[in-house]
C-alpha cells in the first residue's frame, strides 16, 4: 500500500465527478470523469483504497487516463451516499481511519481484522468480531484514526498490545515508533489505546477510530 502519508485534498468533491451509471445485475458501474485523479500510480492508490473504504460492494468506479481504463470496487460502504453528496465531517473520518489502517509501509498486502473501536455503540454489523474472528486474530495491532480527507489532513494511531518483533515480522510498523512519536508511516503515535488518547487537539474521535487485529 502507501508508503507515505495521503494527501487527498480533492476528495471530498469528488461526488461532482460521477456520471454514466449503468446497472447490470445489482452492479452499478460509474465512471470517474476528471481523468488527472487516476494520473499516477499513488493517485490510484489513494482512490483503491478510499472508494474500498467508502462504498459499498455493488459500486464499480471506472477511471480512464489517457489509453489506459481502471477499475475501482467498492466494499467496506462505510460512506454509500458519498455518490450523491460529498462526505460529512463523520464520514471522512471513519473513511479515514479505514484507509490509515490499511496502510502498510511496505506495500505488502497483509490480512487484517478490522473492527470498530469498542467502546462506540450500535457500530455496523460486518465491524464487530465474531467469535472465530477473535481466535483467528487475537493480537491488538492499535487503533487508528483522524481525517486524512482535508487540507489540514490528521492521522493517529494509539498502540495496542503487539510487541515491535513481533509487528516487524508481519511487515506492519505504521504503529511503531520511527521519530518524535511519529511513526513509519508518518501517523502521530498517541500511547496506548485508553479512552482519553482518542482525544486529539479537542476533537473526540473514538466513534470514527477503528481497531486493527491480527494473526498469530
Amino acid at each position: 500500500m502507501f508508503k507515505n502519508i495521503f494527501k487527498l485534498f480533492l476528495i471530498y468533491f469528488i461526488a461532482i465527478h460521477w456520471a454514466n451509471a449503468k446497472n447490470s445485475h445489482n452492479v452499478k458501474i460509474l465512471t470517474l470523469n476528471d481523468e488527472s485523479l487516476a494520473s499516477s500510480k499513488l493517485q490510484r492508490q489513494e482512490l483503491k483504497y478510499l472508494i474500498s473504504c467508502a462504498l459499498p460492494k455493488h459500486y464499480i468506479i471506472k477511471a480512464k487516463y489517457k489509453n489506459s481504463i481502471y477499475f475501482f470496487k467498492g466494499s467496506a460502504g462505510l460512506a454509500p451516499n458519498w455518490i450523491n453528496n460529498k462526505l460529512n465531517i463523520n464520514q471522512q473520518r471513519i473513511v479515514s481511519a479505514c484507509m490509515l489502517a490499511r496502510t502498510n509501509y511496505y506495500g505488502k498486502q497483509v490480512k487484517i481484522s478490522l473492527a470498530h473501536n469498542s467502546y462506540t455503540k450500535n457500530i455496523p454489523k460486518f465491524l464487530y468480531r465474531t467469535k472465530q474472528e477473535k481466535i483467528d486474530y487475537p493480537i491488538f495491532e492499535g487503533a487508528f484514526f483522524g481525517n486524512i480527507l482535508t487540507n489540514h489532513s490528521k492521522a493517529y494511531v494509539c498502540t495496542g498490545n503487539a510487541n515491535e518483533k513481533y509487528l516487524r515480522s508481519k511487515f506492519r510498523i505504521c504503529s511503531l515508533e520511527i521519530k518524535n512519536n511519529y511513526s513509519y508511516c508518518n501517523f502521530k503515535i498517541v500511547g496506548k489505546c485508553t479512552r482519553e488518547n482518542f482525544i486529539q487537539d479537542n476533537i473526540d474521535y473514538i466513534h470514527q477510530a477503528l481497531n486493527v487485529y491480527l494473526k498469530p
